[in-house]
């Protein structure tokens, strides 16, 4: 379905923000070239994602967690005529989703989940609180605060950041003095080791609220965080539990929900990112076009009733774009960018 008229006989205009991560390009690729007028905003002006853009279509923006960031970006959505923003970096949900109503004033449509789904999910403390008492297994979790005393036989342990994404300060512990090394001031979690296979479920859910499809995959091979070779697997035993979390957690939109299996062979939760993800190139490979479902939806189209996928798997590569060095002079990017 193509999206190309929404006013007058003019392109859709996107604006996809950390256009320097793999969720804002794996989102682009989803879509025709030349199908959506891109518009790309990060605040690195190296970002590999401008090259999915023209030059006069990258815009610069402060990080996510600066005080100005919604300030800055409103602005510049409403000078390029902005149809849609879909933020891809967790820094700025909650400031994008907190201003919504500024937003909708404007005319921009946001494609995203709610503020409420965003407090649950960005801190993995709350996450695991509020799903205890849904169907979901979810890994014996402790808060890091004060003094913890853990008995020998609990160990390993998962310790984590309660907030934050991909592999970044994740340690395994074995014992209390590698504890006692870890900050006691609620920032971090220690949670059960779940030794077997890891599982990312891209999960759909309507503008209603109701499930569309849930795609899960096994992660086979991940650096840094990311998956870099992965393949779809049919176990309805995952879409289950992801489906589940979905609605929890009230989605709107596309999240990612991600599931290991404890030593029992039961998956069990690690963690919901409510964006977008990185590999959401399989999920399209695999036949379901998750960004031109959610598009769709969002601009008020119908979504079919059914949506299966096919089964397929992804080896992530290097990809080196011969560029003309002009077009990496973005620093002005934000004064450059073409009015609507």
């Amino acid at each position: 379905m193509s999206h190309s008229a929404v006013a007058g006989d003019r392109k859709l205009r996107v604006l996809v923000t950390g256009a320097g991560g793999p969720a804002a390009q794996s989102f682009m690729s989803a879509f025709v070239p030349g199908e959506i007028d891109w518009f790309t905003a990060d605040a690195d002006r190296l970002a590999p994602g401008f090259q999915l853009s023209p030059p006069n279509r990258r815009v610069i923006v402060p990080r996510g967690d600066a005080p100005d960031y919604v300030d800055t970006l409103l602005p510049l959505a409403v000078r390029i005529g902005a149809d849609v923003i879909v933020p891809t970096v967790d820094t700025e949900l909650v400031p994008i989703a907190t201003a919504r109503d500024r937003f909708d004033q404007a005319g921009i449509k946001l494609l995203m989940a709610r503020r409420y789904t965003f407090d649950l999910t960005l801190d993995k403390w709350m996450l695991a609180r509020h799903l205890r008492n849904v169907v979901v297994p979810i890994p014996h979790t402790t808060l890091l605060e004060g003094q913890v005393e853990i008995p020998p036989r609990r160990f390993p342990l998962i310790a984590k950041p309660r907030t934050g994404s991909g592999s970044r300060g994740i340690v395994l512990t074995h014992s209390q003095a590698d504890v006692a090394a870890l900050p006691r001031d609620g920032s971090y979690l220690l949670q059960e080791f779940l030794p077997g296979a890891e599982y990312s479920v891209d999960v759909l859910a309507r503008q209603d609220g109701t499930i569309a499809c849930a795609v899960p995959r096994e992660r086979i091979r991940i650096d840094s965080g990311i998956a870099v070779a992965a393949r779809t697997v049919r176990d309805a035993e995952l879409v289950e539990y992801a489906t589940n979390s979905a609605r929890a957690i009230g989605l709107i939109g596309v999240a990612n929900v991600q599931l290991k299996r404890n030593a029992g062979g039961i998956p069990a939760l690690v963690e919901i990112n409510p964006r977008f993800p990185g590999t959401m190139s399989l999920t399209v490979a695999a036949g379901v076009n998750m960004p031109r479902l959610a598009l769709d939806d969002l601009l008020g189209h119908t979504m079919p009733e059914s949506i299966d996928f096919t089964d397929a798997a992804l080896v992530r590569t290097w990809q080196d774009h011969a560029v003309d060095p002009a077009s990496l002079d973005a620093s002005d990017a934000a004064e450059r960018v073409v009015a609507a």
